[in-house]
Order: structure tokens, then sequence, then C-alpha cells
């Protein structure tokens, strides 16, 4: 098994700088965190392990068409097109698509997305809107009525 670290490549770090620290601490490189939709313009592939990849804490209301649980995380509609790169569920997977995009360029050995949805609420109280069941139930009512 690999030992990395999760790293956010800046503007201004060095490769041979983050490549020393992780020999002195003994790790075998990083796991990139790639948030953007365009590759890097200096990809740090010869220190990239794996890609961590975008994450949308809640994100099931945008997908199935619910407005009205949409409304309670995103009450402005400039902050859905903001969040999810449009108003359709296909923006939102252009994006997600640009993303991959943008960590493959560092060529990683994995990459890293997290599928889950979770309002802090829910995190707090253990009582989910969304579960496996429920999901099939709710998809078909947003999307047929």
């Amino acid at each position: 098994m690999k030992q990395t670290v999760s790293h956010y490549m800046m503007p201004d770090d060095r490769i041979p700088d983050i490549k020393e620290i992780l020999d002195r601490l003994g790790l075998d490189g990083i796991e990139n965190l790639i948030y953007g939709r365009v590759p890097a313009a200096r990809p740090a592939e010869e220190i990239t392990v794996g890609c961590h990849l975008a994450y949308w804490p809640v994100w099931m209301d945008f997908y199935l068409g619910n407005k009205e649980g949409l409304a309670e995380d995103f009450p402005i509609k400039e902050s859905v097109i903001e969040n999810f790169g449009g108003e359709t569920a296909e923006d939102w997977l252009e994006m997600i698509r640009d993303n991959i995009h943008a960590a493959l360029a560092e060529k990683p050995e994995y990459l890293v997305w997290h599928a889950a949805h979770c309002r802090n609420r829910e995190i707090w109280t253990h009582k989910f809107h969304y579960t496996s069941g429920k999901y099939w139930k709710k998809r078909q009512k947003y999307t047929t009525g």
C-alpha cells in the first residue's frame, strides 16, 4: 500500500520542494485535490499517486429536479448555477466529466469521488431524506410528474 498525503497544488508550489518533504516523511506521493474543470498548466504527475475529485455534499434535489428541496440549500438561483455548472443535470454531468479529465491529466493511479448526499441536520439526527428505497420513489415522482 502506498502512503500519501492530500495536497492541493497552488500556483507557486514547486514539485522539487514537495518531493523533498515527501521523501523526508517517507511518503510515496500526494493525493492531488482536483476541484476544477481545467487541467493544471503544470501537472504534478511525478508526485501524484491519486486524485481526489470535486465533491457535492447535497446534489440529489438538483439531480432529481426537486426545486423545493434544492431551495433549502440554494435559495439563490445563481448559487445553483455556480455550484452545479448550470441549471440542468446534464450541465452538472458535464462539470463532473471536465473534473475527471482535469484529474486524469495528472496521470493518477486512482481517483476518489464521493457520491454521498447528506445535509447537516441529517448528519446530526440520522434522519435521512433519501435512502435507496426512497430514492427510486422520489426519482419517479420528480421525473414523471
